[in-house]
């Protein structure tokens, strides 16, 4: 009991940290190489999270106190995002992909005949990530800066820095004998163009900014998971070795009876 509650208390410290680091990230996502700090600090919290969740669906017995450690992610994702019928549309996905994470976890625990842990986690940890991500789009999909972006005739502040950005980056090899302020008043001049070009183009479009935004930060993140996933997993392995070691958990073992199949009676 007592090693059970502190596995969900661990989850909640894991899980309320994720929230509150990525929560400013989120409100504009940045993926800045100059200024990496705003989204390699929230990439692995995520990574960190999603082992230490997966660890612990992994190790607890049952299924109470398996979904009572997604109720606890459940629990700090609404204090730190609110409860609204949009955050709790995000709860109840995350509980589906908790509950085919659990079976994954379940049947390679039980079908082997020794604990191969990462295998084992590594067959629940894409549906610990993967419903983090569709949360992370349902939150910014409400961001207000998003949902503002079809009344005003401005792209989002996301996009808008994300297009200043890349037009610096490429202007910056072109213009790098022009004086500074010439080449920075000449870099001004080439964003505004750009991002008067994209309203244009988009004006008829801006009613499905929202969406096509957030299921576009889905995609992005999603893409990325085939770096998340591994990287997690070994992550996990390491949080299990380290309760293996303390003598946290232990490795027993059981007679199995199986059936075989035969002719004779």
């Amino acid at each position: 009991m007592i090693k059970r509650t502190l596995i969900l208390l661990a989850v909640a410290l894991l899980a309320a940290w994720f929230w509150f680091v990525v929560k400013p990230w989120i409100q504009d996502p940045t993926w800045s190489t100059v200024n990496y700090s705003t989204w390699l600090v929230p990439l692995i919290a995520l990574m960190v999270a999603s082992a230490g969740i997966a660890t612990a669906l992994t190790l607890l017995d049952d299924y109470q106190w398996r979904f009572g450690a997604s109720g606890v992610v459940a629990a700090t994702f609404l204090v730190l995002f609110g409860i609204t019928k949009l955050n709790l549309l995000a709860v109840a996905v995350m509980f589906l992909f908790h509950f085919w994470a659990i079976r994954g976890l379940s049947k390679a625990i039980k079908n082997g005949l020794k604990v191969d842990f990462r295998a084992a986690v590594n067959h629940g940890m894409r549906n610990v990530i993967t419903p983090l991500l569709i949360m992370l789009s349902f939150v910014y999909f409400a961001n207000p800066d998003v949902q503002a972006s079809v009344q005003q005739n401005q792209l989002p502040t996301s996009i808008t820095r994300a297009v200043e950005g890349v037009s610096r980056f490429f202007a910056s090899s072109e213009l790098a004998d022009l004086p500074p302020n010439q080449r920075a008043r000449i870099e001004q001049e080439l964003s505004q163009e750009t991002l008067d070009l994209l309203n244009r183009q988009a004006g008829p479009y801006r009613q499905y900014f929202p969406p096509l935004l957030a299921f576009g930060l889905f995609l992005v993140l999603q893409g990325l998971s085939f770096l998340f996933i591994p990287i997690a997993g070994y992550i996990a392995l390491g949080l299990y070795e380290v309760l293996r070691l303390t003598e946290f958990v232990h490795i027993g073992v059981k007679d199995v009876q199986a059936e075989v199949l035969t002719l004779d009676k």
